[in-house]
């Protein structure tokens, strides 16, 4: 299996699953992103702030983004997440955003760690309990090399026949 599909795969998913997100493309094509940082895959979303939302549970619901491809890769390919995510570098930018962004709000460091896990843990439970839509997004993606956020959800709607987005 195509390991950056695989990495896609698990961002578009969770993209799809995360409230005031949206899914708009997954791409295995190269590009260049806003940073001038090569990218070898990516992931587009158009991700919101809600109504009333505080910061914390903003940055937390991007940094369970952030680590959603890095979770699925360790998943599906036996490593350690930290050395997956060590290798992301976009995606830990992300989440090192996020931190900084807390910190510069006066956020406490445990409110702030306490982002980072229950992100983390929300992406692993992801990656867990929806492997086979993973593994399916992944395998149309390395055949079509780029789809749509409709696209996307129509894959995963026919593999998931009852309710759509179960798991919110």
């Amino acid at each position: 299996m195509n390991r950056r599909a695989v990495h896609e795969a698990g961002h578009g998913l969770a993209a799809i699953a995360l409230p005031a997100v949206s899914l708009l493309g997954l791409s295995l094509k190269r590009s260049i992103s806003s940073r001038g940082h090569p990218l070898s895959s990516h992931c587009d979303v158009d991700f919101q702030r809600r109504t009333g939302e505080c910061l914390p549970s903003t940055c937390k619901r991007r940094m369970t983004l952030g680590y959603a491809g890095s979770a699925v890769e360790a998943l599906f390919f036996h490593e350690d997440p930290c050395e997956v995510l060590a290798r992301r570098q976009d995606d830990r930018h992300v989440i090192l955003n996020c931190v900084h962004i807390l910190r510069s709000e006066d956020v406490s460091e445990s409110v702030v760690c306490s982002c980072r896990k229950q992100a983390w843990e929300e992406a692993q439970r992801m990656a867990r309990t929806n492997k086979a839509a993973v593994c399916t997004v992944a395998q149309v993606l390395t055949l079509r090399r780029v789809l749509s956020g409709p696209e996307v959800e129509a894959v995963v709607q026919r593999l998931v026949r009852y309710v759509y987005r179960p798991w919110r």
